[in-house]
């Protein structure tokens, strides 16, 4: 009996990691030398700059910690 309560309870959470995403997520750290910030966040808006003229498409996020 027990066994079949943990296996109901655990069913639910098999179903939610089937789901297909549409995009693969993913993470990248770059560490930045101290006083060199401006450089790298100008390059940053040169390349997105770049990436919507030649049509890119895909959505992306920027941070920074504190």
């Amino acid at each position: 009996m027990k066994k079949l309560l943990i296996l109901l309870m655990i069913f639910p959470l098999m179903a939610f990691a089937q789901e297909v995403e549409e995009r693969i997520m993913t993470m990248t750290e770059f560490k930045i030398k101290q006083g060199h910030g401006a450089q790298f966040k100008d390059g940053v808006k040169k390349w997105k700059e770049c990436y919507t003229n030649d049509g890119g498409e895909n959505t992306w996020g920027f941070w920074s910690r504190m």
